[in-house]
C-alpha cells in the first residue's frame, strides 16, 4: 500500500502525551483537544473549583468558549463550583455538582483526555489513549449517575 505524505502526517501514535505551559499552552493543547470535533462528539470533565485560581479558571473559561461550544459538554463539579462564574453563566453544559471528592481537572473528547493543573506554573498535559479515555467514560457515567443537579 502506498500513502501519500499528508496522509501520512495524520498517522498518530496509539499512545502520546504532550505538555502545555501557561494559559497559551493551556489554550493551544484545548485546541488540540477539540482539533476537528464536531456536537455530534461529546466533552466530559470533572471541574474542581477552588478559591486560589477560580476567578482565573473563570476568565480562561470564558475566553475559551469558542472551543468550548463546539461539542455537546457535560461536567461533574465539586459543590464550591457554585461559586464559578463560568459554572453558572455557561448554560451549553449540562453540569451536575458532587458531595464526595471527585478527581479534578480532567476532561475527555474523542480519544484524548487533557489534566489541567492551575498550580504556578499553569500545566495541561494532554493524552491520546483509547484505554485510558474509555476507563475515564466508564468512571464518569458511574459518578454521574449519582452526582446531582442543583
Amino acid at each position: 500500500m502506498i500513502l501519500k505524505i499528508n496522509e501520512l502526517q495524520e498517522i498518530r501514535p496509539q499512545q502520546e502525551a504532550e505538555i502545555f505551559v501557561g494559559k497559551d499552552g493551556l489554550r493551544a493543547a484545548y485546541e488540540r483537544l477539540f482539533h476537528g470535533a464536531t456536537k455530534k462528539d461529546e466533552d466530559l470533565f470533572f471541574y474542581i473549583h477552588e478559591e486560589d485560581y477560580g476567578k482565573e479558571g473563570d476568565l480562561f473559561y470564558f475566553s475559551v468558549q469558542d472551543l468550548l461550544k463546539k461539542v455537546k459538554m457535560r461536567g461533574i463539579c465539586n459543590e464550591k463550583s457554585h461559586n464559578s462564574k463560568f459554572i453558572k453563566k455557561a448554560k451549553f453544559i449540562d453540569t451536575k455538582f458532587s458531595s464526595f471528592p471527585i478527581p479534578g481537572n480532567i476532561e475527555v473528547c474523542r480519544d484524548d483526555l487533557l489534566i489541567v493543573s492551575w498550580e504556578r506554573p499553569i500545566i495541561g498535559v494532554l493524552v491520546h489513549s483509547k484505554s485510558i479515555v474509555n476507563n475515564f467514560r466508564r468512571y464518569f457515567e458511574s459518578v454521574w449517575r449519582i452526582a446531582k443537579k442543583m
